[in-house]
């Protein structure tokens, strides 16, 4: 398994609400957040403040949210990606996703790890190793250096 980002607790921060997790992404994803936190961080599921969701931008066909656990001692990010309610057959399945990156991965693609993934079509998700870097969308939608480029994507779509 990949290694995580750990980072020293702040010991003055407020501990967010527990419950964010679960009634944002729902419990089954609540849970195996806590179980790859625990590991990655090296304690109890029971030692675990799982922060709170934080929506990131992106994602046409998910929600993607960053989420960064405490525990006792240290902090670990983590991305998790969920399907958007009522989308079940209407984008790759999840589950395609999952075996895609495995694949990529294996292969030497530099890809997040998945590090969990569950549901059922139309409400699943998967929760990945958070990776420093760049949204390259934004910057091909901004950078006036590449104008052309988007006008090559837009006639390839």
């Amino acid at each position: 398994m990949a290694e995580r980002e750990a980072v020293p607790s702040e010991p003055d921060a407020a501990p967010s609400q527990g419950d964010a997790v679960s009634s944002q992404l729902g419990p089954e994803a609540a849970g195996a957040i806590r179980r790859v936190a625990a590991e990655g961080l090296g304690c109890s599921e029971s030692e675990v403040d799982p922060g709170v969701p934080r929506r990131l931008s992106g994602g046409a066909s998910r929600l993607t949210y960053l989420l960064e656990a405490r525990g006792p001692s240290s902090t670990a990010r983590f991305v998790v990606q969920m399907e958007r309610s009522g989308s079940a057959g209407s984008n790759l399945a999840m589950a395609s996703q999952v075996q895609l990156l495995g694949l990529a991965r294996q292969r030497g693609v530099p890809v997040p790890e998945v590090l969990a993934s569950g549901g059922e079509p139309g409400s699943g998700f998967v929760v990945l190793e958070w990776l420093p870097g760049e949204a390259v969308v934004r910057r091909i939608m901004r950078d006036e250096a590449l104008a052309s480029v988007r006008t090559a994507l837009a006639a390839e779509a």
